[in-house]
This record gives C-alpha cells, structure tokens and sequence, in this order.
C-alpha cells in the first residue's frame, strides 16, 4: 500500500508511542486497559483523525492496527521482560552512555558507528537487556541477514547499561 519507509515510519511511531504510554501503568493493569491506553496512544501519534489523502488515511491506519497487533502479542505472550525504552538514539553527541560505537579493527583502524534502536527490554530483575528490531515490508529471508549485521552492533551499544547478559530479537511485520 505504502512504500516500506512510508510505512515503518508510521508503525516505529506506533509501537514507540504505544509502549511509552503503558510504561508507567501498575502491574496490575489489566490487557485491557493496557490495549486500550496503547490505542489511544497511537492514534494520538498517527494523527489519524487529521486529514489526509484518502492512501495516506489508509497506510496510517494500517500501521496503527499492525503496531496494536504486535503490542497485543507481546502483552499476552509470557516473557520476563519488560519495555524499557525505544527509539533509543546512540552516536556522537549523545550523553553517556550513548556516545558512538567504537569498532576496531585488527589494523587498528578505527569506525564509529551511529544509529537508533527500536526497543530495549530488560528482566524484572536488572540482570538482563533484550533488543528489539522491527522489520517490515521484506522477505523473511532478507529481514534475517538485515538482522545478522544491525543486531549485535545494537546488543553491544546495549551492553553499556551494564547488565551482565545482552540478547537481542527481530520482529518482524508483514
């Protein structure tokens, strides 16, 4: 419908939005209301009572339902860990202890890596950090070997929270 960065753009908003606005709920919030407080959200982000041509309106709502389905997902599913915070922002001028990843080669020369991570997830205990990339819009294949590269760089980015175990997790939407 969208082209892929029309359409990730809208549902990385989504998914940000929808996390951040059920960080702070007690852990006894129901699904419900956390489904319906990340919908509100969402919707508030998307601006999807704004208007816009009528394959705008449709890619925006689209990415709303995609985002409400993953965040659903993820709500249900059992996991030990919890959202921690997303479109996290890692490179040169970010305070520590997202400066730049520093990578070395054997030669000695030296890259700086920059880039944003979608999602960090740690366990209710502190002693873990799980990263999330989302992925839409490519073959499954393509999403995989996308994933072989960017994620560890991010789990190592990652690693500076201090933790003693980092993983990381491609989700990817269709």
């Amino acid at each position: 419908l969208l082209p892929r960065r029309e359409r990730g753009d809208p549902l990385h908003k989504s998914l940000h939005a929808a996390y951040e606005s059920t960080k702070a709920m007690a852990p006894s919030a129901s699904a419900e209301a956390r489904i319906e407080t990340a919908r509100a959200a969402i919707e508030a982000a998307l601006a999807l009572d704004s208007s816009a041509s009528p394959l705008r309106r449709e890619g925006r709502a689209r990415a709303a339902q995609d985002a409400l389905t993953v965040f659903s997902d993820e709500l249900v599913a059992e996991s030990d860990y919890v959202y921690q915070e997303g479109e996290r922002a890692f490179g040169h001028g970010h305070p520590d202890p997202w400066g730049p990843l520093e990578i070395r080669a054997p030669s000695g020369e030296v890259v700086f890596v920059e880039g944003r991570i979608d999602r960090i997830d740690v366990d209710a205990g502190r002693t873990s950090a799980r990263v999330i990339d989302y992925k839409t819009g490519k073959a499954r294949g393509v999403r995989a070997r996308d994933g072989r590269f960017q994620l560890p760089l991010y789990a190592l980015v990652a690693m500076r929270l201090g933790l003693p175990e980092t993983s990381s997790v491609l989700v990817a939407i269709s």
